[in-house]
């Protein structure tokens, strides 16, 4: 499993603005994303689900899908800058190592 780079909220917050191309990957559960809150312009692919919480075996082609609808033809999706974001920071850590595994470049874990 790939090391992936962390990143302060920060820190991601100054990619989100400097490179419009980038995406908030929020990977907690629907009903987090939906009832808790989530920020603006978050894309949420959830890396596990209630009631079992097993990892999502196609949480990469689910992350491929969304790229493909927000991207169009842009530049390829290797190379398009990933922050991933939980609530603790240890589902997005695994889900950016995932990505990074299946040959994402820029892929960040927002601690």
């Amino acid at each position: 499993m790939a090391v992936v780079e962390q990143i302060s909220p920060r820190g991601a917050w100054e990619i989100l603005q400097s490179d419009p191309d980038s995406v908030l990957l929020d990977v907690r559960s629907r009903v987090e994303f939906d009832y808790v809150g989530h920020p603006i312009g978050a894309v949420n692919v959830p890396w596990q689900e209630a009631p079992d919480w097993r990892i999502d075996p196609d949480f990469v082609d689910k992350v491929r899908a969304h790229l493909a609808r927000l991207r169009g033809a842009r530049a390829p999706e290797r190379t398009v800058t990933i922050l991933a974001m939980c609530r603790s920071g240890r589902r997005s850590d695994a889900a950016a190592a995932a990505l990074a595994d299946a040959g994402f470049q820029k892929v960040y874990n927002i601690d």
